[in-house]
């Protein structure tokens, strides 16, 4: 029995590694977004200004080119715009948290 279900359980590891899609050529390009950000604004932003300027720049406009080589990846932070809406508050909590970032990577750095 104990070798049956390990029969089973290293096919399934084989299946699992199958689906699983890692380019080691690739590299992976991660976009995060700013202060009083939607997750819909971040991948708009990313579709309309991140990819078009590599695209023009690194590969002369081929996509195909460009597809072959990079990955693009959203790096989302939560932004509090999403349960605040546009308002103060929301604001005040992005830069609090946004300054907490800050000062912990500083001091990661002194160290």
């Amino acid at each position: 029995m104990k070798r049956l279900v390990f029969i089973w359980l290293l096919f399934l590891s084989y299946i699992f590694a199958e689906s699983l899609e890692i380019n080691e050529y690739k590299s992976d390009i991660y976009y995060g977004n700013g202060i009083m950000t939607t997750r819909y604004e971040a991948e708009f932003s990313l579709e309309q200004t991140l990819n078009p300027a590599i695209l023009k720049q690194v590969y002369n406009s081929d996509k195909e080119k460009m597809k072959k080589f990079h990955q693009f990846v959203l790096s989302y932070n939560y932004s509090a715009k999403e349960d605040f809406g546009n308002t103060p508050i929301a604001m005040v909590l992005d830069l609090m948290e946004s300054y907490e970032v800050n000062a912990n990577n500083s001091k990661r750095l002194k160290a």
